[in-house]
């Protein structure tokens, strides 16, 4: 697999501000790559998951200020992976 730049614009909004900008991105992977390379991401992506991003889902769980009784809708989040760090909160 050959890894190609290809120019590719994105909006990012600022949640402080909550301003818009444009980031100037360039994509390391083909699209005719992308399911080759997710089915070599997959394999490790839980694994992945719980070290990379432990600290920050944990870090926005606390802010959500979940309480008993809230209902939570969890969207394009992933593997859902703050599921059970939420449930984990009730015991």
């Amino acid at each position: 697999m050959e890894f190609q730049s290809t120019p590719y614009d994105a909006r990012a909004a600022d949640v402080r501000t909550g301003s818009e900008r444009s980031l100037k991105m360039d994509a390391r992977v083909s699209q005719s790559d992308i399911p080759q390379v997710y089915d070599a991401l997959s394999k490790t992506y839980d694994i992945w998951g719980r070290l990379a991003e432990t600290k920050a889902r944990n870090r926005t769980i606390e802010l959500a200020g979940i309480h008993d009784g809230q209902k939570i809708l969890e969207v394009a989040v992933g593997k859902g992976l703050a599921f059970f760090e939420i449930l984990a909160l009730r015991k």
